[in-house]
């Protein structure tokens, strides 16, 4: 046990310490920011022409994505995905199913009580419950296959090569 614990302090010391470089891109309306590191997945959109894959940094003002170099001027839309968009996606598949289920379950039980009556009943009293959770899931599905899109009209992409011990935020 003592070793375990020591390994994950030692581990966590060097990551501290460690080179981090990645893409910093900056909000133009509130100055939000978001750092991508490098290596990361992402999916380029720059002169009409769609790249995806992981990324590494060339120079201050280029970044290579598979076989593509790219400068950052050239750059239309980005598309990224987090661990927080991830997980939102997945609790968002989550809840519109169970959502869904319920209403399909409350059409079913409602016609069982009432037999033709109840299945037109049911489909209308249930209809926020299974409209509602499809379309939940679907944003859920969208999230996690998509990411998140920020597009060079509403930020600002720059290169970062942070000194060691620094905390991209």
């Amino acid at each position: 046990m003592k070793f375990v614990i020591t390994f994950l302090v030692v581990f966590s010391v060097f990551n501290c310490f460690a080179q981090k470089n990645g893409l910093q891109i900056t909000k133009y309306k509130n100055q939000h920011s978001k750092f991508i590191k490098e290596g990361s997945k992402i999916h380029v959109r720059s002169n009409g022409n769609a790249v995806k894959g992981r990324y590494t940094i060339l120079t201050d003002s280029t970044i290579l994505v598979q076989m593509d170099t790219i400068p950052l001027s050239q750059i239309s839309a980005l598309r990224f995905k987090t661990f927080p968009i991830q997980f939102g996606g997945a609790s968002l598949l989550l809840a519109g199913s169970f959502l869904t289920a319920g209403g399909i379950y409350g059409i079913v039980a409602l016609t069982e009580e009432l037999a033709g009556l109840g299945f037109v009943a049911g489909l209308f009293l249930y209809s926020p419950l299974y409209v509602g959770g499809g379309l939940l899931a679907a944003g859920g599905v969208l999230m996690l296959v998509r990411g998140k899109k920020c597009s060079s009209a509403k930020w600002k992409y720059e290169i970062v090569r942070l000194a060691p011990g620094v905390d991209p935020g």
